[in-house]
This record gives C-alpha cells, structure tokens and sequence, in this order.
C-alpha cells in the first residue's frame, strides 16, 4: 500500500480481518521513529498515526537506480554495472574497499559467472572467454576503486534519491481512502520536496485494482471494435 501526496493512507477492506496489525514503512531518507500497531474492529474503520524520523542510514535505503544517480562516471562507465545488478546490488560494490588490484582479480572471477547467478550460488559459464580480456577487467576496476570506500571512509558524492510521485501516480487519485490517516505533520516531514511515499503492505492488491481497471478498459476497447467489425454494410448493392 502507498500513502496519497499528503501522506494519507487506506487499506482495502475486505483484506483485513479483526486483529492487532503492526505496521511497517517504506519513506527513502526515513525510519520510523517508534513501533506502531492499528487494532482492527469488525465494522469500524481504524485510524494509526505514524511518526517518521531522518535516517542514520540512507545508503542502506537506495534502490539500484538511485545508487547510479549518485555515483560519478560517463555513461559506459555506469553502463558496466548493469552487469553487476543481475546477481546483486550496487549497494556491495560502493561500499567495498577494493584497490584497482584487487578490482581486477574480482571482475575477472565474477565474469565468469551466469546472469542467473547469486552471491551464495554462483553459475559459472561453460565459455570463459565471455568473460572479457584482461585489459576490460582493468579499465573497468580502475573505475570501481573511485566509487567505492577503498581510498576513503566515506562517499565523496551526494546520494540521490527518486522524487517524490505526484498526482495520479499516488495511491489517493488512483483508490479512495477508506481507512487510516497518518499524522498530518509526519506526512508533511515524509513527503518534503525529492522526497518518497510511505511504502506499506498489500502493495500487491492495489497493482491487482489497478491492473483489473486496465483490463477493464482493454476488454471495452475489444468490445466496440468487434461491434464495429460486425456492423452489416446497409449499402444498397451498386452504390
């Protein structure tokens, strides 16, 4: 579930049966300041208000995409880490200490392994060669040593995060809020300009609505394309 641009939030009804709910969010360059939990009653509608904190931790919040916001290099420079991301994140390669030397000797192993590889089971390929030459590992090393902590403790560039979604990419203009309503003052807070909406559960049920309204108006479509394709020619014959 996603929160609207103010911050308001609603889960679908029948998904939610009565009970004690702890909630968990999602707000890139936030955590959440205490545990919160919603009590849910048989007919009666729920209200929790979550409080938000700045993270100490906002590298451990970037997607993919945003790491190669963040990170200096030309675009076929960046465009070797796609590589990278079939097997893991980005995140563990910034935050590696690898010289250029040790760079070179972890490509080269690492090219060797399937797209469909993961760092506890790597698939190596049947045709090393596709791995590279020498001298592409150590182009591409040389690079990797400047982006990581290998000379530093710290980044010696601004991390970048997505901006905030607005208007009918929020979870208000696509669903009705129905129930809940966060803090109006912590959604403020959460949803500062190049901010993130609050990623909840059930995130899965509103792509489902959401695909159900798509195929809705795909199925209407074929409709009056096969009335248009039956419509009898009322043309008297010769004209």
């Amino acid at each position: 579930m996603t929160t609207d641009a103010e911050g308001r939030y609603s889960f679908p009804r029948n998904r939610l049966e009565p009970g004690e709910y702890a909630l968990a969010v999602r707000a890139v360059g936030y955590d959440i300041d205490s545990p919160a939990k919603a009590t849910v009653a048989a007919e009666k509608a729920a209200t929790a208000d979550i409080k938000l904190k700045k993270t100490k931790n906002l590298a451990g919040q970037l997607t993919n995409a945003e790491w190669m916001m963040s990170i200096p290099g030309t675009e076929d420079q960046k465009a070797q880490l796609l590589n990278c991301v079939g097997c893991h994140t980005l995140e563990r390669v910034v935050r590696s200490t690898h010289d250029s030397d040790e760079w070179t000797q972890v490509i080269t192993r690492m090219r060797g392994y399937g797209a469909v590889s993961q760092p506890i089971k790597p698939q190596p390929m049947l045709d090393r060669n596709r791995a590279g030459t020498p001298e592409q590992a150590r182009k591409l090393a040389d690079y990797l040593a400047t982006i990581n902590l290998s000379a530093t403790d710290h980044w010696a560039y601004e991390l970048k995060t997505l901006p905030r979604p607005k208007g009918r990419d929020t979870a208000r203009d696509r669903h009705p809020v129905r129930r809940g309503a966060a803090d109006e003052r912590a959604a403020r807070r959460a949803g500062r300009q190049g901010g993130q909406r609050l990623v909840f559960g059930f995130r899965r049920d509103v792509h489902r609505q959401v695909q159900s309204e798509d195929a809705r108006s795909s199925s209407s479509i074929r409709s009056r394309s096969s009335r248009t394709r039956r419509r009898p020619d009322m043309r008297a014959p010769g004209r």
